[in-house]
C-alpha cells in the first residue's frame, strides 16, 4: 500500500474538492437504481431579459425544485406562484405526484405555504440567523 499524504485546508484544488461530491453523487446514483433524473426549467423573459425561473429535476415520481428567482422588480405579483404552478403541471404530466423544494427564506417558505406545500422539516439557524425549510406538496392527477 502506498503511503497516503493527507490535505486540509481553505486553499486546496478546487477540481479535488469538486471531485468529492461528484463522487459522492455517483456513489449514491449507483445505490439508487432506475433514478431517471430529467432536467425541468421555466424561464421567463422581458424582450432579451431574464427576469424569472425556477429549475430542477423530475425523478422517482417527485419533481424536485431547486431554484426558483424572481427579479426584485417583479416580485409580489404572482410570478413565482406561476413558475411553481408550471413546474407542477409540468412535473404531473411525467408522471410526478409530489414536489419538494428547500429554502432558507423566511418570506419564500410563506409563498410555498400559502400555495399548498407543507414543512417536513426545519431546521432553526441552519446558517448563521436563517432557517432552513423543507417543503413537499401531494400533487393532484391532471385534470386533462
Amino acid at each position: 500500500m502506498s503511503t497516503l499524504q493527507w490535505s486540509i485546508g481553505s486553499d486546496l484544488p478546487h477540481e479535488h474538492v469538486d471531485a468529492i461530491s461528484e463522487r459522492v453523487f455517483e456513489h449514491g446514483r449507483s445505490l439508487a437504481h432506475d433514478g431517471n433524473a430529467t432536467p425541468l426549467a421555466c424561464l421567463v423573459r422581458d424582450g432579451n431579459e431574464l427576469v424569472a425561473g425556477a429549475s430542477g429535476r423530475t425523478e422517482y415520481a417527485r419533481l424536485f425544485v431547486a431554484s426558483l428567482w424572481v427579479h426584485e422588480r417583479l416580485r409580489s405579483a404572482g410570478i413565482g406562484t406561476e413558475l411553481l404552478r408550471r413546474m407542477e403541471h409540468a412535473a404531473r404530466a411525467v408522471g410526478c405526484d409530489s414536489a419538494l423544494i428547500e429554502t432558507l427564506s423566511d418570506r419564500a417558505c410563506s409563498l410555498y405555504l400559502r400555495v399548498g406545500y407543507k414543512v417536513i422539516a426545519q431546521v432553526p439557524r441552519y446558517v448563521g440567523p436563517f432557517n432552513r425549510y423543507i417543503l413537499v406538496k401531494p400533487l393532484a392527477p391532471s385534470a386533462a
